[in-house]
């Protein structure tokens, strides 16, 4: 659980990570939406009725030691991305559906994975792209 509030800052265009981690992912390389869409490090998380357009792998930070969980969401079809706004009652990118309930939870101190980077790209009104890591609980 996260005791702390978090300082997010902006490193590159869409990507925000918490600034205690920044020497942490660039000495994994990742720095940038384009870095984190092209990363094959770390153990793939395949499941069957994992939808195509959605990507989780588990990878370790040597500098730090620890374990990070990388979800990335490439060109979700346009159905799902109307289906998430209505549903949730906004207008948000994918991985913001997993990186909020992150954040209540820890407020009202119930133990959730601490989110140490997220980002998006956007195609016009519709999301091109977006990603969350968090550390492992």
């Amino acid at each position: 659980m996260n005791d702390t509030k978090q300082n997010f800052t902006e490193i590159s265009s869409g990507f925000f990570l918490d600034t205690e981690y920044v020497a942490a992912l660039e000495s994994v390389g990742l720095t940038s939406l384009d870095t984190v869409f092209a990363f094959t490090s770390g153990e793939s998380l395949i499941k069957n009725s994992l939808a195509k357009f959605r990507a989780r792998i588990c990878f370790e930070i040597p500098l730090i030691g620890k374990r990070f969980y990388l979800k990335r969401y490439d060109k979700p079809p346009m159905k799902i991305q109307i289906k998430n706004w209505l549903g949730h009652g906004n207008h948000k990118c994918t991985s913001d559906y997993d990186r909020l309930p992150s954040e209540i939870l820890s407020d009202v101190s119930i133990n959730t994975p601490k989110v140490i980077a997220y980002g998006s790209q956007w195609n016009g009104f519709f999301e091109k792209r977006s990603f969350i890591i968090t550390e492992e609980i």
